[in-house]
């Protein structure tokens, strides 16, 4: 528990460890000041929503609260090495956390995306590593800035401490075509032809084409190609609930993901509808 006054005492007697990104850059680290540590955050709020803060006040988020104990070096020989360190006075320091971050991406990202709101995620598709994580409205965990501006923060519309990028819920958008033409295959629709006519009315709502534009008769691999809302609406349709379902899961829809900082669990919605309420 990151505001245990016994991990508060271990900690003022500990230099926590640094938190570098892949290439050795420093993106936290510990100084003690006047007998009393200081957590440092060179980079401001470019990190705020992969590490998080760490503060005797508020206590810790994200990185700094998952690797409290690394960071610490709090490990079941630790008891032992504290009375070492007890009885010939060093000082203990805690352990150094490298990030898959690159650091120069993350900087790239949060100048892409200015001050909208929203996120940017680089993954090497190849591991699954983070390059680059950015959620935007954020804030500086600087103990100071923390102090001076966590009411206001706390109060703020904009939710400038959820991490829009893990723990945000949003529609997948054109995303979601890629499963949607993997069931259409399974269910042997990969030959279909379909008039893309540039609209359709489903339910009553039309749903149209990025700037309207028709493509005419095209299959399943065009439709893909162009990103055709009109075609892959209406394969939905056919496609059906159960359909769209088991695909959806087994891409991960609905599960927990494992990963160092807390994840929003995604949701599949679905809303009935049948051949007839197209237009």
């Amino acid at each position: 528990n990151s505001y245990n006054r016994r991990l508060d005492e271990m900690e003022e007697k500990t230099l926590r460890g640094s938190i570098l990104d892949r290439n050795g850059t420093v993106l936290a680290k510990s100084e003690f000041a006047d007998e009393k540590q200081l957590r440092k955050y060179p980079y401001g709020s470019l990190y705020s929503h992969v590490i998080g803060y760490s503060s005797r006040k508020y206590g810790k988020s994200l990185i700094e609260s998952g690797y409290n104990d690394y960071l610490l070096g709090i490990n079941e020989s630790s008891a032992v090495f504290n009375l070492r360190d007890r009885l010939t006075g060093e000082a203990k320091e805690g352990n150094n956390i490298y990030l898959s971050i690159d650091h120069e991406l993350q900087a790239l990202a949060n100048k892409l995306i200015k001050n909208m709101k929203g996120a940017v995620v680089a993954l090497d598709p190849k591991t699954g590593e983070i390059l680059a994580m950015v959620s935007k409205p954020d804030f500086d965990p600087n103990e100071q800035k923390l102090e001076e501006n966590w009411s206001s923060m706390v109060e703020s519309e904009e939710a400038p401490f959820l991490s829009r990028a893990t723990q945000g819920l949003y529609t997948p958008g054109s995303t979601y075509k890629v499963l949607t033409a993997a069931s259409a295959l399974e269910n042997d629709m990969g030959d279909n032809i379909y008039n893309d006519s540039g609209s359709i009315i489903i339910d009553g709502k039309e749903i149209s084409n990025y700037g309207g534009k028709a493509y005419g008769e095209i299959n399943l691999d065009t439709a893909l190609a162009v990103s055709s809302n009109t075609v892959f609406a209406s394969i939905g349709v056919e496609l059906g609930e159960e359909n769209l379902r088991n695909i959806g899961e087994r891409a991960g829809i609905g599960k927990k993901i494992p990963f160092d900082i807390p994840v929003s669990k995604s949701v599949f919605q679905y809303k009935e509808m049948s051949k007839t309420d197209m237009a």
